[in-house]
């Protein structure tokens, strides 16, 4: 028969919610989003296209597979967005 799996002691500290480290990126995350709003809201474009507009810029002739990749955008997040840009340009 199977021994039972040992428990890990605990350390007595109660898990405090804004340390946990998921929570402490996606603060961080939504700060340089915010930082970076001011920057495409500037130049009159969207976040998605502003990152699409970088991607591009590092790569020129990427596919929308790349900004994907590069950017966690959905396909149709990436398609409305070339979309507009092509309708701007």
């Amino acid at each position: 028969m199977a021994k039972p799996a040992e428990r890990a002691p605990t350390t007595g500290r109660a898990l405090v919610f804004e340390n946990f480290i998921p929570c402490r990126l996606k603060k961080l995350t939504q700060r340089t989003v915010s930082l970076l709003a001011r920057t495409h809201d500037g130049v009159g474009i969207s976040e998605a296209e502003f990152g699409i507009m970088m991607v591009l810029s590092q790569q020129d002739g990427a596919s929308s597979r790349d900004i994907h990749r590069t950017t966690a955008m959905d396909k149709a997040m990436i398609t409305r967005a070339l979309d507009r840009l092509a309708e701007k340009a």
